[in-house]
């Protein structure tokens, strides 16, 4: 079960496409350009959702043991 809009949604969801055979160093360096990009554009108002999916991935990798 998720909250957010589409568009989070959305980012998140790509974003695991892209970092899933990806390794730890190559998952932190990824941006939320990189992750717009993929989604082939997202409007203005709603690219902070690309950095908040990219800001959770950091948070994630940042608590691996």
């Amino acid at each position: 079960q998720t909250f957010g809009c589409g568009f989070s949604i959305a980012a998140c969801s790509a974003l695991t496409e892209m970092v899933a055979d990806l390794a730890v160093e190559e998952c932190l360096a990824l941006r939320a350009e990189d992750l717009i990009n993929a989604l082939d554009g997202m409007p203005e108002h709603k690219q902070f959702c690309a950095q908040l999916a990219v800001e959770a991935l950091r948070d994630a990798v940042g608590n691996l043991p």
